[in-house]
């Protein structure tokens, strides 16, 4: 698809060549934790919890994650080059290293945890699902089977980080694009969510 935006050309730090541009994922992924910080600075108050406690959750959920994610990457793949690489990220590092950041910061604010958890959860789910916006953007190969259906349900990744193209015959062919369904189940699950919040 379109992974990277505006390419400024590679650099290289310690022998490693890092490519240097606009991502579409990185894009997402930043939209996705703005959405993130909105929401949270509209749901804290209606919880009487302090506003001022969004920022330094969003923030320390993404460098955290980050973090975790690239350790997570490094200890999986026995690759200690992907910690200073612009790829090599774990979604599951992601979620270790940023729930013990907000755990954390939530502990050290002194506000009530589990109101503050309940006022994130739905906020999670659609910024998890932008995020997987910026999966099939970035056409990292986290999309299904090959398939026979046509756009939208069927799509090919030529250009991908892992491309659909067949190693035998050339042939680009089609797969289910699993982080297009995602981001729709996301989205419908946040909106029942944030629907009935003030219900629950």
């Amino acid at each position: 698809m379109f992974p990277t935006l505006y390419d400024f050309g590679p650099i290289t730090i310690l022998g490693k060549t890092i490519p240097i541009g606009i991502h579409s994922y990185g894009i997402m992924m930043a939209l996705a934790f703005l959405s993130v910080l909105v929401g949270l600075q509209r749901e804290l108050p209606r919880k009487n919890i302090d506003v001022q406690l969004a920022f330094p959750i969003v923030f320390r959920a993404l460098v955290f994650g980050i973090i975790g994610a690239k350790i997570y990457y490094a200890i999986e793949y026995r690759d200690l080059s992907a910690l200073i690489s612009s790829s090599g990220l774990v979604w599951y590092g992601g979620l270790i290293g940023g729930s013990v950041a907000v755990l954390y910061t939530i502990h050290r604010s002194g506000n009530p945890i589990l109101p503050t958890i309940d006022a994130i959860g739905p906020l999670l789910l659609l910024g998890h699902g932008i995020g997987r916006i910026g999966c099939l953007l970035a056409g990292d190969g986290c999309y299904g089977r090959r398939c026979t259906l046509s756009w939208p349900w069927g799509m090919k990744f030529p250009a991908g980080i892992k491309p659909t193209i067949d190693r035998i015959s050339g042939e680009v062919f089609s797969v289910y694009p699993t982080p297009l369904y995602e981001f729709l189940m996301m989205v419908v699950a946040f909106s029942l969510f944030w629907y009935f919040r003030k219900k629950l």
